[in-house]
C-alpha cells in the first residue's frame, strides 16, 4: 500500500531521472557545439598550458564514465537500482558538459576546407551523425539506456529490471555499435578543424575504440555464443567493413 513517504520518494526519483535526461541532451548539445565552432571559448592560456589543460580534461572525463560503468562500482553504489542508471547519465552529462566548458582553444586549423561540395558533404555527416546516434538509442529501448524507465518505475508503480533479450534491430544489423558509429561522424565531419577541437576528437576516439574493446567482452559474457555469431557476420564500426575478431575470446 503506497504511502504519503513513498510517493514523495516515487516523485524525487522521477524528478532525478529526468534531469539526468535533460543533462544528457545538454551535454550532447555542448559537445556538438564545440566540434563546430560554436561553443564560447574561454580566456585563451599558452599553448602548452592550454593542451596541458585539455589532455587532463580528458583523462579525468575517461576515468570517470570507465569507472562508473564497471559491475563492481554498480556494486559497491549506495544509489538503488531505480536511481543508479540515471546516476551514471547524469554525472556523466556533467562530467561532459564540464569538459566543454574548461575546454581551452589553440592558435590555428589542422585543416579548413572551402571546397562547396566537400563542405556540404561534411555538414550532412555531421547532422547525419547527430540523427544516427538518436535513432540507435531509440531502436533497443531508449528509455532503458537513458535510466529513465528505471527512475519513473517507483512512480508509475512498475518493476526497474528488464529480460535481457539478443536484439539487432535496423541500424544493429549492419554495425554491432552504432551509437558510437555515429558519435565517430560528430566528431570527424567538420570542414574546419581547429587544432584543439582535433585533439579532442583524437581524445574521445581512442576512447570510444577502448571502451568497445570493454563492452564487447561483456556483451560476449552475457550473450555467449550468439554474440560471437553476430560479431563473425556484422562489422564492429563501419558499416560494410569485414568483421575481424580474435580466436579466442573469453566467456
Amino acid at each position: 500500500m503506497s504511502t504519503p513517504k513513498r510517493e514523495f520518494e516515487s516523485w524525487l526519483i522521477a524528478i532525478w531521472g529526468l534531469a539526468a535526461y535533460a543533462s544528457m541532451a545538454a551535454s550532447m548539445l555542448a559537445l556538438a557545439a564545440l566540434m563546430i565552432g560554436l561553443w564560447p571559448q574561454p580566456v585563451a592560456v599558452p599553448p602548452g598550458s592550454a593542451i596541458g589543460i585539455n589532455l587532463t580534461l580528458l583523462v579525468l572525463f575517461g576515468i570517470q564514465h570507465s569507472v562508473m560503468a564497471r559491475s563492481w562500482f554498480k556494486r559497491w553504489s549506495p544509489l538503488p537500482e531505480s536511481m543508479e542508471r540515471s546516476g551514471y547519465v547524469l554525472v556523466s552529462s556533467l562530467a561532459l558538459i564540464a569538459v566543454c566548458w574548461l575546454w581551452r582553444p589553440l592558435d590555428g586549423m589542422a585543416w579548413r576546407i572551402d571546397h562547396g561540395v566537400a563542405r556540404f558533404a561534411l555538414h550532412l555527416g555531421f547532422v547525419v551523425g547527430l540523427g544516427w546516434t538518436v535513432v540507435s538509442t531509440f531502436l533497443i529501448d531508449h528509455a532503458h539506456f537513458v535510466g529513465l524507465r528505471q527512475a519513473l518505475a517507483p512512480w508509475r508503480g512498475t518493476g526497474t529490471s528488464r529480460d535481457l533479450e539478443f536484439q539487432t534491430p535496423g541500424l544493429y544489423r549492419i554495425v554491432r555499435h552504432p551509437m558510437m558509429t555515429g558519435t565517430f561522424l560528430v566528431l570527424w565531419s567538420t570542414p574546419e578543424m581547429s587544432w584543439d577541437r582535433l585533439l579532442l576528437a583524437l581524445g574521445l576516439s581512442v576512447y570510444i575504440r577502448i571502451g568497445v574493446i570493454f563492452e564487447e567482452r561483456d556483451l560476449v559474457r552475457t550473450f555467449g555464443l550468439t554474440y560471437r555469431a553476430y560479431q563473425r557476420t556484422v562489422p564492429m564500426l563501419v558499416p560494410g567493413l569485414r568483421p575481424r575478431i580474435r580466436r579466442r575470446v573469453a566467456v
